[in-house]
């Protein structure tokens, strides 16, 4: 769903712009850090990274991680300029949490520095997150791939 804003100023000069479709960057943020993670294991395809991921290869997951972080950053820092930096940080369950069964799946746990927060940034992170965990989501449900621990 592609949502266009248009206004007019008073010299009746149209001027559009265009929302980005998160959900359209989610999948090319999902297809790309696939890719990412197939080149560094050195596979031969896309398919053969996901079915390492659909065994569970703490490798592979490891890179996929790291190729949807950078490509989130990336993203954002495209579309807003107030983002200086992105980093990935690791959130990892406790000792305790693993000896009780209580480890959730790994996200991805991401700081962004910006210049200045915005309601804007908060928004573009706020919908890519939403659609990046749907598709998550989706494909976990669909093939029990990419389950962490």
């Amino acid at each position: 769903m592609t949502q266009v804003l248009s206004s007019r100023s008073s010299d009746l000069t149209e001027i559009e712009f265009t929302l980005p479709n998160p959900e359209n960057a989610a999948r090319a943020i999902l297809a790309s850090a696939i890719e990412f993670c197939a080149q560094k294991m050195r596979l031969g395809s896309p398919e053969a990274a996901i079915e390492l991921l659909r065994r569970g290869d703490r490798s592979a997951q490891d890179y996929l991680r790291y190729g949807l972080a950078a490509q989130v950053g990336e993203h954002v820092g495209a579309l807003d300029d107030e983002v200086r930096a992105a980093y990935l940080y690791d959130d990892e369950a406790t000792a305790e949490d693993m000896a009780f069964g209580e480890a959730a799946p790994s996200l991805i746990h991401m700081i962004i520095h910006a210049r200045r927060k915005t309601g804007a940034l908060d928004s573009l992170i706020a919908g890519l997150s939403r659609a990046t965990t749907v598709r998550s989501s989706a494909s976990r449900s669909c093939s029990t791939c990419w389950t962490s621990r």
